[in-house]
């Protein structure tokens, strides 16, 4: 027994559990090499935290570039949209449309002149006057009203000719169905087409005639197109002492010159942004000029009638204008046809020196 305790005894002083003075002494933890002492391990904690923190904000940062790279990148294509200046619709297009109006509206003044019957009992309405007068001016509705047309209805056609020209013309031009708001926005425009790039001038355009006339009824629009251009030649044949034919129903062709002046206007103000076109109608007591008139009812066919003033127009004229070196410069695509003051000599009407249309 006593060996034993020798033996434990000696056990404990070789691995030191026994104190100097023979106490037993308390075990101490052996230490791993990858062990690490408690000050460290909230070193660490703090450490990844952080870590954990500047990860966090990174991402933040990421999403909150991404955001700006797609606002950026959506700003650089709304920007080329505007900028762009690429048309899908050829320029010939467009004067093939407006010498395919001319050429209805000349079928539709002849056919309704051709059928025309005298009305001797007919006085025509102030209002109907002035509506003529409106679309035909004073001079040309003086000559009508004391013109007996019956024998030749050349006069009767050309008259039908310039109101349907008049009346045309303004389905083209006009932005919106209200006269004060089409000002200023012509205005606008104007300022605009001086002052800016094409690119700014036909994108601004194309978008301020589009949500111009968004809440429009186009079908409507279009019917009461019709009704009106119906009204205005009847009030024609009313100051010509005039009245259409009972057999005759001129409705179809009136749907066809509308529908046609309303594709040119779409075309022209929404379709085409490359260049500005433009009709042009030559007004009364303007001097011929060759280059951006035709002679329609020129006898000689020799055009030498220079020094001629307009009496009135009876087609459309189109132009492109465009912007070199600050300045607009248009170029005629398509000349206006007129009919020249010496046209009511030509037609026996007054006398060949007398170019004077005065009322």
């Amino acid at each position: 027994m006593d060996s034993f305790k020798s033996l434990a005894s000696s056990f404990t002083n070789k691995i030191g559990l026994t104190s100097g003075d023979g106490e037993t002494a308390t075990p101490q933890p052996i230490m791993a090499s990858g062990d690490q002492v408690p000050g460290e391990t909230d070193l660490r904690s703090k450490e990844i935290s952080n870590l954990l923190k500047t990860q966090e904000i990174l991402h933040q940062e990421n999403t909150q570039l991404k955001a700006l790279l797609e606002t950026r990148r959506q700003e650089l294509q709304d920007a080329q949209r505007f900028m762009g200046t690429v048309d899908t619709v050829a320029e010939s297009e467009v004067v093939q449309e407006v010498d395919s109006l001319n050429a209805e509206t000349f079928n539709l003044a002849r056919s309704m002149a051709d059928q025309a019957s005298p009305d001797p009992n007919q006085n025509a309405q102030h209002d109907a006057i002035e509506r003529a007068t409106t679309a035909l001016g004073s001079p040309f509705v003086a000559v009508l009203k004391s013109t007996d047309t019956r024998g030749d209805t050349i006069l009767l056609e050309i008259a039908i000719r310039v109101a349907a020209t008049h009346f045309l013309s303004q389905i083209i031009c006009t932005w919106t169905t209200s006269p004060e708001d089409d000002g200023i926005l012509a205005c606008v425009y104007e300022k605009i087409r001086s002052s800016e790039n094409q690119s700014v001038v036909g994108q601004w355009r194309a978008l301020t005639r589009t949500f111009a006339q968004d809440k429009l009824d186009m079908q409507q629009l279009e019917d009461d197109c019709n009704r009106r251009l119906a009204i205005l030649i009847l009030d024609v044949l009313s100051v010509a002492r005039m009245r259409p034919s009972p057999g005759g129903n001129p409705e179809y062709a009136l749907q066809i010159l509308v529908g046609k002046a309303l594709r040119i206007r779409q075309l022209i103000g929404e379709a085409l942004k490359s260049s500005e076109y433009e009709i042009f109608l030559p007004q009364p007591e303007a001097a011929f000029a060759a280059a951006d008139m035709e002679d329609t009812y020129d006898p000689r066919g020799k055009g030498g009638r220079t020094r001629s003033h307009v009496l009135c127009y009876v087609a459309f004229g189109l132009r492109r204008v465009e912007k070199v070196k600050r300045e607009l410069q248009s170029v005629t695509l398509l000349k206006a046809g007129v009919g020249l003051q010496t046209l009511l000599a030509d037609l026996d009407l007054v006398d060949g020196d007398d170019e004077s249309m005065s009322t």
